[in-house]
């Protein structure tokens, strides 16, 4: 079971680094194309709203599962 664990946390940190690339790699680009954002009816960051319920909802997931194994660790 901790290998599993380990993977759960792998997988989460990995997930959450990618997030943080998307999120940076897209204010990165709307600091040097401001005017094709100013065009846009949304703001910069509406594009990371999805990409953000994404990893919030891998996260809490990823958290419970986790749990749920160092219980079934516990019990051994």
């Amino acid at each position: 079971m901790k290998r599993a664990r380990d993977f759960c946390k792998l997988f989460l940190w990995a997930n959450i680094g990618a997030f943080i690339g998307k999120a940076l790699s897209t204010y990165s680009f709307y600091r040097k194309h401001p005017g094709i954002y100013e065009m846009m009816s949304a703001p910069w960051y509406a594009e990371l709203l999805i990409p953000l319920a994404f990893t919030a909802f891998v996260t809490i997931a990823l958290i419970a599962v986790r749990a749920v194994l160092k219980k079934k660790d516990e019990e051994r």
